[in-house]
């Protein structure tokens, strides 16, 4: 699958862009299987974590203990399964991102953000990922939903335009950023 002249032009305008049907329904069962495993053995290994470990570890350290993830997040997805790592450099992923940044791509970090069952309510404020990242903003997000995205499983949403220089300011909750752009 590779981009459009539309969807570029989409994703320069809007600041991002969707890509359907990328993997077959066989490769997202599969990707589910392994994340979900993945995911259970971080939340074991985090058990017996003391609080100094979860808080002090080396931030250059790939797979490091899995520290966020009571709150839905495991860092290194890439690193702590192959498959993943596999993913990230296959075709299907890097031919949607090379019209956007070119052909010098490298992974800034890789996570899987997921929720489970009992946190269905959980909510993620708004905010701009650039906020949070460090480097100039030449970086690109590629999200692969596992699960069916809509608005009662809580799916990714993005404000269309925010993508420019003008910074929106961290965890905005306001009922006009919830609105604007869906």
């Amino acid at each position: 699958v590779m981009l459009t002249q539309e969807q570029l032009k989409r994703y320069h305008s809007d600041g991002f862009v969707v890509a359907e049907s990328v993997l077959s329904e066989r490769e997202i069962v599969e990707l589910r299987s392994r994340a979900e495993k993945t995911i259970a053995l971080g939340i074991e290994t985090a058990k017996h974590l003391s609080e100094e470990e979860k808080s002090n570890f080396d931030r250059s350290e790939l797979a490091a203990p899995p520290r966020a993830i009571a709150q839905g997040f495991l860092q290194d997805l890439a690193h702590r399964h192959e498959r993943f790592w596999l993913l990230s450099r296959s075709s299907k992923i890097l031919d949607l991102v090379e019209p956007i940044v070119g052909s010098d791509i490298s992974m800034y970090l890789s996570r899987c953000v997921f929720k489970r069952r009992r946190d269905k309510n959980a909510v993620v404020a708004w905010h701009q990922d650039m906020a949070y990242w460090k480097g100039v903003p030449d970086k690109v997000i590629v999200a692969v939903a596992l699960d069916r995205c809509t608005r009662e499983s809580g799916g990714l949403c993005a404000i269309r335009a925010t993508h420019r220089p003008v910074a929106v300011e961290r965890n905005l909750k306001t009922p006009e950023v919830r609105s604007r752009g869906l």
